[in-house]
């Protein structure tokens, strides 16, 4: 009994030190784009990528950015449907998996989008434009 109570007395202090933190509910209302994720990464900055029916939606920790198909560049992902994000772990590109238009490549750095297309003409081409993950 006695060591319980010197290691609560010990441990004490830490407890004052831990962060308090907050759960919060995202919706539409908040500015993601679509209520229906699919997936949800968060890249090495911290951001959190959410990949819905309706583009690609980074949150900040206060606000979204959504991208979407033809938006607000001719540079921009070639879907708004999607199916899966996978935020790179040694890189700054998030990977974006599309029901009909292949594998986008995002660079966070040059906010720059590159697309993998199926080419049945091109043996190294991804096989299929629909990626599930």
């Amino acid at each position: 009994m006695k060591t319980k109570s010197l290691l609560f007395i010990l441990l004490s202090p830490l407890l004052l030190l831990a962060e308090p933190f907050t759960i919060r509910k995202l919706s539409m209302q908040q500015g993601l784009s679509n209520s229906n994720i699919v997936g949800i990464s968060q890249d090495r900055q911290g951001y959190m990528w959410f990949a819905t029916e309706s583009g690609l939606n980074r949150f900040d920790g206060h606000n979204f950015r959504v991208y979407r198909k033809n938006f607000p560049t001719s540079n921009s992902i070639n879907s708004n449907e999607l199916n899966q994000v996978l935020a790179d772990k040694t890189d700054d590109i998030i990977w974006i998996a599309t029901q009909r238009t292949g594998l986008n490549a995002f660079n966070t750095k040059t906010e720059k989008f590159t697309y993998f297309l199926s080419d049945q003409k091109n043996p190294k081409s991804i096989v299929t434009n629909d990626v599930m993950y």
